[in-house]
């Protein structure tokens, strides 16, 4: 996932840099250094990432999933 897209998903959920590391099990340094592109979500978190992105994408014919 992108350093962008870290930050898109991120600001989607309309949740602090603070909050979404608590959520995730990180530290704020780790979610800000991913927002930054000096480390990148591997692993485990890089499939978090991916599935909350998929979950949270807008489908303009129906409402935004919560």
């Amino acid at each position: 996932m992108t350093p962008k897209a870290v930050k898109e998903l991120r600001e989607q959920l309309q949740l602090t840099q603070e909050v979404f590391a608590s959520i995730l099990g990180v530290s704020f340094a780790t979610v800000n250094r991913w927002e930054n592109g000096k480390t990148t979500p591997t692993g485990d978190y890089a499939r978090v990432l991916q599935t909350l992105g998929q979950l949270t994408v807008y489908d303009a014919s129906g409402p935004a999933i919560d």
